[in-house]
């Protein structure tokens, strides 16, 4: 008959602590989850990508891509008069801000969509100050 989890034996050494700490226990999680990952990052022979990973990296390329066709036009029209000022100020400088999160969390999707759409969105803003 089994025990009632309130009246089960205390768990031996090997099992570990009976109530483990968080971060233990987050650390568990992960390495359930991703055995052989280190840092956060998978390692050779791991795991296939989750459909949330291509999704990521779909709505990555979808977000940077879509500066191109801009960056072209201005780029041969040499016109921005209809670009606002204020708003690729405030988006070059979220992009930035993105860009430095990534490095510091060690996240390579975060740190190549943003390091390219920083790229993108600071050559249109660079044409708009040039050219008015």
């Amino acid at each position: 008959m089994a025990l009632r989890p309130s009246l089960q034996a205390a768990p031996t050494p090997e099992q570990g602590p009976l109530f483990p700490s968080r971060a233990a226990a987050r650390q568990k999680a992960l390495e359930h989850r991703c055995p052989r990952s280190v840092g956060g990052f998978l390692q050779d022979g791991d795991l296939p990508m989750s459909l949330m990973d291509y999704t990521g990296y779909a709505a990555a390329i979808c977000t940077t891509s879509a500066y191109i066709p801009q960056v072209v036009r201005v780029w041969r029209t040499r016109s921005t008069k209809d670009i606002s000022l204020k708003m690729f100020l405030v988006l070059v400088t979220g992009l930035a801000l993105w860009l430095t999160y990534g490095f510091w969390k060690g996240e390579i999707p975060l740190v190549a969509a943003n390091g390219v759409t920083l790229m993108l969105a600071g050559t249109i803003l660079y044409f708009k100050l040039k050219h008015g």
